[in-house]
């Protein structure tokens, strides 16, 4: 709610473009709690409309759920933990859709878009994303990070394209897991870089970026194909997609 009204205030002077964040606590019905209720600190994000000011020179776009994604996953990768993982959430009370964000394979937060009905009473015409994080959960990871070093890269990559074409109901985090628990030696990276929804379709098509490397030599063409061509038969047979 604090947000929101922040919103409203910000819009009301004639604001196109808002970062907001805002640090507070949550109160839940706990019985095994001498109070009967637990008190949690959360942080919130609040993103809305212009994503450049309106001075610089630019292609005028609004921010949408990428920019919301983006922020997130910069704040746990600055608390040195792994990539967050995003997992359609169940019925939210105010945000839809909604994801659940996943660090370790525990629920650490939400995010989503503001339900566009709760949004107008805040006189928002445009989009508004937000998004939940349990601060303490992220400091209890934080407090068992690891950072580990190593040396950076000195031979080239090779990088090689697949295209799937998978039902709706596949999503995109489930494909790159699989092919991560592949643990094929030279891979070191999977990058969704297209996404293509043809109209009257249940399917869509996702590309992806494999990108290879050796770290004591150059790879050869032939040894980066094979592995390619091991990943889409891997997909075809154990995910049901078609290449």
């Amino acid at each position: 709610p604090g947000l929101l009204q922040d919103l409203r205030n910000n819009l009301a002077q004639g604001a196109q473009g808002l970062r907001l964040f805002e640090l507070a606590h949550i109160f839940e019905a706990d019985p095994t709690s001498e109070t009967t209720a637990r008190e949690t600190g959360m942080l919130g994000i609040l993103l809305y409309g212009a994503r450049h000011d309106a001075s610089w020179p630019h292609v005028e776009a609004d921010m949408g759920y990428a920019d919301l994604k983006g922020v997130v996953e910069h704040l746990l990768h600055f608390l040195h933990l792994p990539a967050s993982v995003c997992r359609q959430a169940e019925e939210h009370p105010f945000l839809l859709p909604c994801v659940d964000v996943l660090a370790e394979g525990r629920r650490v937060g939400v995010m989503g878009r503001v339900k566009p009905a709760l949004a107008e009473d805040f006189h928002a015409r445009k989009p508004v994303w937000l998004a939940e994080l349990d601060l303490e959960a992220l400091w209890e990871r934080h407090k068992k990070a690891k950072i580990a070093f190593k040396p950076l890269a000195v031979f080239p990559p090779s990088r090689r394209d697949v295209t799937v074409i998978a039902p709706a109901s596949l999503s995109v985090a489930d494909i790159e897991e699989h092919i991560r628990k592949m643990r094929i030696a030279i891979l070191e990276e999977v990058t969704l870089i297209d996404l293509y929804e043809p109209k009257d379709s249940a399917d869509r098509n996702l590309t992806f970026r494999l990108t290879f490397r050796k770290a004591d030599r150059t790879l050869k063409d032939a040894e980066v194909d094979k592995e390619r061509e091991k990943v889409a038969q891997s997909l075809i047979k154990n995910l049901g997609v078609r290449i």
